[in-house]
């Protein structure tokens, strides 16, 4: 179904020509119909914690993804300029910005000052994050906005809330809950090796020859937890689970998938990636579903 347009694009994650859209509540159904009719391919059709990675195939230059009540937008011609890159929103470029006020920032402080970890660097990961976003942009114009309600797409109620939603910055609040979750679902250089009972080169090692699972944040190792398991420490089949997803995969849609019961792994009942090799099972099946995803 043909409806709203709102002001976000697509964000360019890797130098495949893998979008990342953030699709809340869209179904696999309704997302692999959208993604064949415009020419995208997937590279998973589950949403990831609300987001899913898209692959721009290379004739779709100006392509239109229409979901439910939301249409992303991106042109394989001008990738590059879809980089996260920090703005200042300003009435000049047409964005919208207003000050944050000093009793905000003073609260955010609080809170962060109330954390167990290491604070400074986490003002440091969560501020590149947030400067990486894109700001808000203007709406549509008047006769936009008329067709959208005159087609049913939208009553002028509807089209109302989700004006006011888009520019209080819902979408990106809600990116930024999901990247704050999933960074908290990460460990420390020095946590994973007290863990393993490992020293910091051998833990480091380990991520450059693909036994560990390491990402970079802002600087510095994270270890996302869903790979570490007891009493052997590490979960059965590791290297090979990132030998498959480090090639095609953004570190959280992996963790999506491995923490997201799949259809195709049952035991008594579905289950994660996770579960499945935790419980013993073949770590093939697994693999077989990450390479399955290039055919999505």
């Amino acid at each position: 179904m043909q409806v709203a347009l709102v002001a976000v694009e697509l964000e360019l994650i890797d130098s495949k020509h893998c979008l990342r859209a953030w699709l809340p509540g869209i179904s696999t159904p309704t997302l692999a119909n959208a993604c064949k009719a415009e020419r995208f391919l997937p590279v998973s059709e589950r949403p990831v914690h609300g987001s899913v990675r898209i692959r721009a195939t290379p004739r779709s230059y100006a392509a239109t993804l229409t979901l439910q009540r939301w249409r992303y937008r991106a042109s394989t011609s001008s990738l590059p300029s879809m980089t996260r890159s920090a703005r200042t929103p300003s009435d000049d470029d047409g964005l919208l910005g207003p000050q944050v006020s000093d009793i905000a920032v003073q609260g955010l402080a609080d809170a962060i000052a109330q954390l167990g970890n290491d604070r400074e660097y986490f003002v440091k990961a969560l501020t590149d994050f947030l400067l990486a976003m894109k700001p808000i942009a203007r709406g549509l114009t008047e006769d936009q906005v008329q067709f959208l309600i005159e087609s049913g797409s939208f009553t002028a109620a509807e089209w109302a809330a989700t004006s006011a939603s888009v520019d209080r910055g819902g979408l990106q609040v809600s990116t930024a809950e999901e990247w704050l979750l999933d960074f908290l679902a990460t460990t420390s250089l020095e946590d994973t090796a007290d863990f393993l009972d490992w020293s910091d080169d051998r833990v480091r090692a380990a991520v450059a020859n693909g036994q560990l699972y390491g990402i970079e944040v802002s600087g510095r190792l994270r270890f996302p937890r869903w790979q570490f398991n007891a009493p052997s420490g590490l979960l059965p089949g590791l290297p090979e689970i990132i030998a498959s997803v480090t090639p095609r995969w953004h570190w959280q849609s992996t963790a999506g998938f491995m923490l997201s019961e799949q259809s195709e792994l049952v035991g008594e009942s579905r289950m994660t990636p996770v579960q499945w090799l935790r419980d013993g099972r073949e770590v093939k099946n697994v693999i077989n579903l990450v390479k399955a995803s290039d055919w999505r």
